[in-house]
């Protein structure tokens, strides 16, 4: 899905925001996630992190990430707002698959900036 066009509550393969990505990518893997449709474009306290216990349990830890896994990032000076993938980066380490209001979908290495505004990562395989 990358460069699919950004839409917030999008859930169409043509444009999806960062939960619209986790909800369709998970159909496509046969694995179903309770979906909020309706909420604003920035959380509300700590409901992005309350839906993701829901959906996948507690957090795991970092020995345990695996491409798939889906990762909670917090913007500079504000709490958690916003999900993505993991992936194989294709030069060693992790790649993380995002949907962002100005790129779309992007892929990109989890350097050293992403890392920092990481939070939490789970695993929806083992839900």
């Amino acid at each position: 899905m990358v460069g699919v066009k950004f839409r917030h509550r999008g859930r169409q393969p043509w444009a999806v925001d960062c939960w619209g990505l986790v909800v369709l990518s998970c159909a496509a893997a046969g694995l179903q996630v309770g979906d909020k449709k309706y909420y604003g474009r920035e959380p509300w306290k700590d409901g992005l992190r309350e839906h993701l216990q829901e959906c996948f349990g507690n957090p795991i830890p970092e020995e345990q990430w695996q491409p798939g896994d889906v990762a909670m990032f917090k913007a500079k000076n504000r709490g958690p707002c916003h999900v993505g993938f993991l992936a194989d980066y294709r030069y060693g380490g992790f790649s993380l698959v995002h949907s962002h209001a100005q790129h779309n979908v992007v892929e990109h290495v989890l350097d050293k900036r992403w890392r920092h505004l990481l939070v939490e990562v789970y695993s929806p395989w083992d839900h």
